[in-house]
This record gives structure tokens, C-alpha cells and sequence, in this order.
């Protein structure tokens, strides 16, 4: 019943890029430790010379628009807060559909201002810049082919399914692909975390050892979808975006859940009193398609160790 109005492609829709490959994580990643400058100040005022004599606090650097960093190497810089962006590293760094705020920054400039020039300085005395894959950029630091996104992609799931989503656009490491939708976005996110989306995924993935999925962006892009330009989902996402996704065979119980996937479905034309129905069957579909994979795999169903305790 369904899959004959999944007539269309997602890269339709979206593009799908890998994430950032640096090259040199230890000078492109770092951290904001702007709340120890004040007693980094205090311990070592020759470090700091350069700077303004009128900057003794992290507020005094917010004000000239600084930031106290300290990259992957474990050493610390001023450099302009201008020329970083937020970066999620890792998917353990999410867990929830909505991304929090990101710990980590990567510099990120076209045009690097004062402090930062100096730290690039840092960088080519010790030899990022020669680094295979920083040498074969036009300008080694310059990470501008890698776009932020508010929508990010597993490369790869288990038994836990969902497509995060960011408030404010940030930058992500290679063990996750951005979505740069065009459409709008918080409509084809909505699809994105359909339990139809995730069965879809389900069928057209690879199998990775040990169980998991191994979703490649060819995989991405050539999912059969609905014409996601076209159909309105009328869906309030806001309890979604407060909680953790749940494993599969508990997920497909939450009431937002359900909701989410009536909705989608009442936007693919099938008439409410279809709906329960037809959501149970997806449902059932779903869990029966996840746990083929993980049996294959040799992998125990969590979902009959929960049966076995309950009972």
C-alpha cells in the first residue's frame, strides 16, 4: 500500500555531503577554555603580552571578541571567536533528536582575523600544513567544501534509530554526512525520523559486521521517498525533540511516535480510519526487518530478554 507513493528520490530533496576530514584534528579542533584565562593570565602574563592591556577576564575577551582556546594538542591560544564553528565529533555526542549544544569548535575561516593569523603561524611551524590532506587544499587551513547543517546522518546505526536535528546549523567529523535540504527543513527532517524512513533504511542498507547498518551517502540519496515538496505534515515535534529515542521495539510504543507516523502517512493521502492499521503494520514490519539483521548477526534480542524478565 505504501510503497507505490515512494516514487521519488531523497537527493531530490537534499544534498548529502561527508563530514569534515581535517587532516590535522590536533591544530583544527579545540575547545573554549575562556574561564581559565584569568588564572592562565595570572601564572604566565608573558604568554599574553600581545594583548590589550585592558583584557583581564573572559569578559574582557568577549567584549574584543576573543576566545581563550585549547586545540587537540593540548596547547592554548587566543584566537578571534569569529573564525570557529561548532563541531559534533562523534554520534555518542547527540543522543537525543534534538543536537545539544556542542563542546568542541573547529577553526573555521575564509579570513582569518589578527589572533587566529597567529595561530595558523603555530600551525605551519609545526607542519600541518604539510600534512597530506591539508597540503592538497588550496589554502591548507580553509575548510570551506564542508557546509554547518542542521540535519546530520548516521553513518551507521544498531538497534537505536533517529536523525538528529540542530537548532543552529553546526559543522560535523566524518563519522556523520550533513543534509543541506531544499526544501523546507524542519518538514523534511519530520519524514526523516518516520518509522517509514527508518524501514526504508532498513531495505536499502548494507550490513556491517557485528550487526550494525553501513549507510554510504549513494544509499541516502537513491531512498525511495514521497514528493517531500509537495505534502504537508501536520505534526507538532516539540515532545520529540525533548527526549531520547528509545530502542526499536520500545520507540515504536511512544504516543509522539505514533502520532508522528499518522502524520506522515495522513500526508501521503491514506484516510484516518486507515491509520491504526496501517500503523501497527509498519510497525510490525519494522521491528520484524531489525531484528532479521541483528539474528543474522548473532546478536541476542534485547526484546525477548525484557519478555523474559516481565514474565
Amino acid at each position: 500500500k505504501i510503497l507505490p507513493r515512494l516514487d521519488h528520490k531523497l537527493k531530490e530533496f537534499a544534498d548529502i555531503k561527508f563530514g569534515i576530514k581535517t587532516g590535522a584534528n590536533k591544530f583544527f579542533y579545540m575547545k573554549d577554555v575562556s574561564h581559565q584565562f584569568n588564572a592562565d593570565l595570572l601564572t604566565n602574563p608573558n604568554k599574553f603580552k600581545d594583548l590589550p592591556s585592558d583584557i583581564k577576564t573572559k569578559e574582557d575577551l568577549k567584549r574584543y571578541g576573543l576566545i581563550y582556546i585549547e586545540n587537540e594538542a593540548k596547547e592554548r591560544f587566543i584566537i578571534n571567536a569569529k573564525d570557529v564553528k561548532p563541531l559534533i565529533r562523534s554520534p555518542k555526542e547527540i543522543r537525543n533528536y534534538l543536537i545539544p549544544k556542542p563542546t568542541i569548535l573547529c577553526l573555521y575561516t575564509n579570513n582569518p582575523e589578527e589572533f587566529t593569523k597567529r595561530y595558523i603561524k603555530w600551525g605551519e611551524s609545526k607542519g600541518y600544513h604539510k600534512r597530506p590532506t591539508c597540503r592538497n587544499r588550496r589554502v591548507w587551513y580553509i575548510l570551506s567544501e564542508f557546509k554547518p547543517s542542521r540535519i546530520l546522518l548516521p553513518m551507521s546505526w544498531m538497534d537505536i534509530m533517529y536523525i538528529p536535528l540542530a537548532e543552529d546549523p553546526v559543522l560535523c567529523d566524518a563519522r556523520l554526512y550533513t543534509l543541506y535540504s531544499k526544501i523546507e527543513e524542519d518538514k523534511i527532517w519530520l519524514y526523516l525520523n518516520s518509522t517509514l524512513f527508518y524501514l526504508t533504511v532498513e531495505l536499502y542498507c548494507r550490513w556491517l559486521g557485528g550487526g550494525a547498518t553501513d549507510i554510504k551517502v549513494e544509499d541516502y540519496e537513491d531512498m525511495p521517498v514521497p514528493d517531500l515538496s509537495k505534502i504537508k505534515i501536520d505534526y507538532d515535534p516539540s515532545s520529540l525533540l525533548k527526549r531520547e529515542p528509545l530502542i526499536y521495539y520500545k520507540e515504536v510504543k511512544q504516543r509522539d511516535r505514533i502520532e508522528l507516523d499518522k502524520a506522515v502517512l495522513r500526508a501521503l493521502g491514506f484516510k484516518d480510519e486507515e491509520l491504526d492499521t496501517l500503523v501497527g503494520e509498519l510497525h510490525k514490519a519494522f521491528i520484524e526487518v531489525v531484528e532479521d539483521r541483528l539474528i543474522k548477526a548473532d546478536r541476542p534480542l534485547k526484546r525477548l530478554e525484557d519478555d523474559d524478565q516481565h514474565n
